[in-house]
Order: structure tokens, then C-alpha cells, then sequence
């Protein structure tokens, strides 16, 4: 079956991702609930942002914002559910770097990416390749259907290192059950400030972030743009919302929908370079 795509806009970058369509005015909007899909299953990161964010834009919008997972395929499934949903603002999508990997890994994907894991596709995953790749090292990859499992086979003595996300292994890093090598940001991490960067630790040139960001699709009315960007930037700078963030390894980033277009442009290209030498095929 051909599954319908859809070419997207950059709203802005920040701690979180929506994907907003709609037609209606700003004034008026939203006036029933609102769903925001996440394409990954509960409780890791991309869960985590997205259940912060429906609360406060409900709070603030006097209407209900609900999180609906629907994980699978790298994040796939859930891109293929907000395509094929009504253009009518009740339906967003929170994405992440997955977003930007995909049209790399797979041969079809539900949206168009037009400037261009714990598993298969994911940042970790990724990193570790280009880690192998840049190193010539003759390392083995493992999948795991997330960042737990991957913890916990390192914690038992399965496997002896993994690349994850930060929010999950920080309390066993803390505990002393897990040594952190390296956080592969440019800067070191406020929840992890005795952690080195992977380029103090002596590998330059490895760095990469977990991103999130708001996209809203082309031809969405610019009303509904400018109310959810000023909504969004507004809730990560509240001080809450930012100790929430730093606790699980994010830095909010407000930034403008072209620089935001720049990053995701060079991310895209990034990875795929990555994809292609490492000859890696999604596992259909």
C-alpha cells in the first residue's frame, strides 16, 4: 500500500517535537483535545518531553493535550499515523533524530524530508558505527528494543560498553553499578559534570546529540505556527520545565525555523554518509 507522504517546515528547534497540522484559525484553536503522537514506546526520552509538553500546553490552552505511543520501526509507524491524520490541528507528532535518519535507512518512508536506538536507526546505534568506523575497531553490534535493555545487558556483563541515551543510565552512573566514558555532546553534561566529552576523552570529531524539534507541515497556517512556536519557547524556559530537561540530559534550544532547517539539513547529511560506509539496511 502506498502510504501518503508529506513534506514538512521548520517551526523551531527545542527541547521537544511537534507535528502540527490545521486549518483553522489561531483565535479558535484548539477547541477539543488534542492528540500528540510519540513514535516510540513509553517512558524513554522522546515519552518523557512530549508528556511535559501536553501538560503544559493544556494548562495554558484550556484544552486536553495526550500523549498516544505508537512505536515500531524506528519510528516509522508512528510518522505513517500523523500523515494519514486529518490537516486539522488535533493531531501533532513528537519526532526525534530519527526523523532525520530514516529516509537514509529506509527505502520508504511515510513523509518527505525535502532538504535534505536502543536498535536499528537510532542516535546510539549511529554513533557507535561512526565510533567503529572512525576507530577501524572490530566491534559487534548488539540491538536492543531500547535503552533499558541495553543498560542492563552491559549491567549483567552481556556486552561491555553501549552506546544509549543519557536519562537512563545517569542513576547507575551515579550509583557506581556503570562507569560513564564519554557523553558524545560538544560540552559536558549538567547531570553528569565529572563524565568527560568524547573529544576530552581523545576521540574528536565523534559527537552527536539526541534531537528534537517542532515541525509543522507545509501550508499550515501561520497563525497556528506563531501561537505554537511562542507556546512551546515560553514552557521550555520555565524553570521547571528546565530542571526536568537537564535531568534527563536535554538543553532547551529556542532557535529560528532556517537555523533550525540548517541543523536538520546537516544531521541528514551527517548520518547518511555514516549509513552509507557502514552499509547499514533496515531490518524490514
Amino acid at each position: 500500500m502506498n502510504i501518503p507522504r508529506r513534506r514538512f517546515i521548520h517551526l523551531a528547534g527545542s527541547a521537544a517535537a511537534l507535528l502540527v497540522a490545521s486549518r483553522v484559525g489561531a483565535q479558535t484553536y484548539p477547541t477539543r483535545p488534542v492528540r500528540v503522537i510519540v513514535p516510540f514506546a513509553p517512558g524513554g526520552p522522546a515519552d518523557i518531553v512530549a508528556r511535559l509538553l501536553t501538560q503544559k500546553l493544556g494548562d495554558h490552552l484550556a484544552r486536553q493535550f495526550y500523549v498516544e505511543n505508537v512505536a515500531g520501526a524506528g519510528g516509522n509507524l508512528g510518522m505513517r499515523a500523523a500523515a494519514r491524520a486529518a490537516p486539522d490541528g488535533y493531531t501533532l507528532a513528537l519526532v526525534s533524530s530519527s526523523f532525520m535518519v530514516n529516509p537514509s535507512l529506509y527505502p520508504h518512508v511515510p513523509y518527505d524530508l525535502s532538504f535534505a536506538s536502543a536498535g536499528m536507526g537510532t542516535t546510539p546505534y549511529l554513533s557507535g558505527e561512526l565510533f567503529k568506523l572512525s576507530l577501524g575497531a572490530d566491534l559487534v553490534h548488539v540491538p536492543f528494543n531500547g535503552s533499558a535493555p541495553a543498560i542492563q545487558s552491559t549491567l549483567g556483563g552481556h556486552t561491555q560498553f553501549a552506546f544509549v541515551v543519557l536519562a537512563p543510565a545517569v542513576p547507575h552512573i551515579k550509583e557506581g553499578s556503570l562507569r560513564g566514558l564519554a557523553v558524545l555532546s560538544a560540552e559536558r553534561s549538567s547531570a553528569l559534570p565529572d563524565v568527560p566529552t568524547i573529544a576530552e576523552a581523545g576521540f574528536r570529531g565523534q559527537e552527536a546529540d539526541t534531537l528534537l524539534g517542532v515541525l509543522v507541515p507545509a501550508g499550515t497556517p501561520r497563525e497556528i505556527i506563531d501561537l505554537l512556536h511562542r507556546e512551546i519557547v515560553r514552557i521550555v524556559a520555565l524553570p521547571d520545565v528546565k530542571a526536568r530537561l537537564d535531568a534527563i540530559g536535554f538543553v532547551p534550544v529556542a532557535n529560528t525555523p532556517d537555523e533550525f532547517a540548517a541543523v536538520i539539513k546537516a544531521e541528514s547529511e551527517r548520518w547518511a554518509k555514516v549509513i552509507r560506509a557502514a552499509n547499514i539496511k533496515a531490518e524490514l
